[in-house]
């Protein structure tokens, strides 16, 4: 099946900056009330879609978009009312630099839809902070052979802090299908997906499995306790206090309802691409460290990542 006009749709203007699975899905489904121009920076592979376009599946179903509007980085002039940042954390700064004018001209909305701790530094001096919107999401999704994009796990976006712009933003999410909430504490929440994201992404990285395998074989209990002990310990520094429990339900659940996906780092080593491990583990080792706090488990897992990157790359 053929959605020719799929990205073809009226106004709001939204460029998503960054053109993986995660900004596919959103791309997507944003294209059904919005005109979308997606960003990437690999010129073979925007080549292969502007003449393929992208299969993509969702709910048991596949459907073939084509045309689809992407162009490569720093080569889009027109000015959006969203931007959509769904970049890999250690993309960003180059990103940034090549397409400075999206943020200059005509004051957008960005809204920050990343891995890591504090990708907000890289736009405090582009962005008014009253313009600037911070999420996270429950997603997953996968890129496939053959310009494929897999939709393998729903979930919610949440947004914030409370304002005019987060509003904007979640109210275009959620026209076009995604569950979103507002919460005025989003700090809280991001360091709730960095727990997540140091759990599961490096365990399933650097074991080669699926997210659910996380949840159900207990042998990884020992592992997944001691990471979350040591993420718990920076963000105690950072301010801000988590129930343990509360937490590693938290995360196990997450891999469960995702149990058929594989984790952004696992996708990148199978891409032979560099990981996130410095912008999540890596973050909480330097916390930790700057505390003079141990860190055996987080630095452990980014020295096992890292010798994978280079068997990989």
């Amino acid at each position: 099946m053929t959605d020719s006009g799929l990205f073809l749709s009226s106004s709001p203007v939204v460029t998503v900056l960054g053109a993986g699975s995660i900004g596919f899905l959103y791309g997507i489904h944003l294209a059904r009330h919005c005109r979308v121009t997606l960003i990437g920076h690999n010129p073979e592979r925007i080549r292969s879609i502007r003449d393929h376009g992208i299969l993509f599946r969702e709910n048991e179903t596949e459907r073939r978009i084509y045309p689809v509007p992407i162009t490569l980085s720093g080569m889009l002039s027109e000015s959006p009312d969203l931007v959509l940042v769904t970049l890999k954390a250690h993309q960003i700064q180059q990103a940034v630099e090549e397409n400075k004018s999206l943020f200059m001209a005509g004051a957008p909305i960005v809204c920050l839809l990343m891995n890591g701790g504090d990708n907000a530094r890289f736009f405090k001096n582009l962005v008014p902070r009253e313009r600037l919107v911070l999420a996270t999401t429950t997603h997953n999704a996968m890129t496939l052979p053959g310009n494929c994009i897999q939709h393998t796990a729903g979930g919610i976006t949440t947004l914030g802090p409370d304002g005019p712009a987060v509003h904007f933003t979640a109210r275009l999410l959620a026209d076009s299908g995604f569950t979103t909430e507002i919460d005025p504490d989003i700090h809280r929440i991001i360091w709730k997906k960095l727990f997540v994201n140091a759990v599961i992404n490096p365990l399933t990285a650097i074991h080669g499995v699926r997210n659910g395998e996380i949840a159900r074989n207990p042998q990884y209990m020992p592992q997944i306790c001691g990471i979350l002990e040591e993420c718990l310990h920076a963000a105690h520094c950072e301010g801000f206090d988590f129930e343990e429990n509360e937490i590693l339900h938290h995360i196990l659940h997450i891999a469960e309802n995702t149990a058929l996906g594989e984790s952004s780092m696992l996708q990148d080593l199978h891409h032979g691409k560099t990981t996130e491990i410095d912008e999540i583990n890596g973050f909480i080792a330097e916390i930790c460290e700057k505390h003079s706090i141990p860190c055996p488990y987080n630095r452990e897992l980014v020295k096992q990542v890292h010798s994978l990157e280079q068997k990989a790359l």
